[in-house]
């Protein structure tokens, strides 16, 4: 059964010395002063038939909170799985209960149910409380076009330009042979 919240839950992290510790609790307490995300996700994740058997989900505040960590580390599922199974200054940050390791593809499901118009409402949320307190106003959108190195497989173009070459002479001789006879 699917809960709003996770009940009887310290809401402090395991103290780290690191800039990710502080990044993670400013948004914990960011979270926790907009409560009405949990409601917006939960309605997402309502599904048509409730059962109060079988194990206990994830929390739509867990579920909200696991994404908010997949964005911003970029995490694949399959390795968030095994953050949030191994890390705990992760299991604390989305407050999943001792016994909670969730897989990836229930990762993933539960991810993708959340709609666009949840995310819209919660960016909208974001970009208030940065203009709030003039960190972004929002009126324009910076991209990162930098091309990234990848493994460049041959052919190269050197390659490329004299296969083509050799593959123009070949095409042209063999027009020679057509009739009516090519006017090259």
């Amino acid at each position: 059964m699917r809960k709003k919240r996770t009940p009887q839950f310290s809401t402090d992290l395991p103290y780290r010395d690191h800039a990710i510790y502080d990044e993670l609790c400013s948004l914990s307490q960011w979270l926790d002063a907009h409560s009405q995300f949990i409601d917006w996700v939960f309605n997402d994740l309502r599904s048509e038939a409730i059962h109060d058997t079988g194990r206990d989900a994830l929390s739509a505040e867990s579920v909200l909170r696991v994404d908010f960590l997949r964005q911003r580390f970029q995490f694949s599922f399959e390795c968030l799985a095994f953050v949030l199974m191994d890390s705990p200054l992760y299991r604390a940050f989305c407050r999943l209960a001792p016994n909670q390791t969730p897989h990836k593809s229930s990762l993933q499901s539960l991810v993708c149910s959340i709609t666009a118009t949840t995310y819209r409402r919660i960016h909208r949320a974001q970009l208030k409380t940065a203009r709030e307190q003039k960190i972004e106003t929002g009126r324009v959108a910076a991209i990162d076009s930098t091309v990234t190195a990848t493994n460049i497989k041959a052919p190269y173009d050197s390659d490329l330009l004299g296969t083509s070459v050799k593959e123009m002479c070949r095409l042209l001789e063999q027009g020679v042979g057509f009739t009516p006879e090519p006017l090259y």
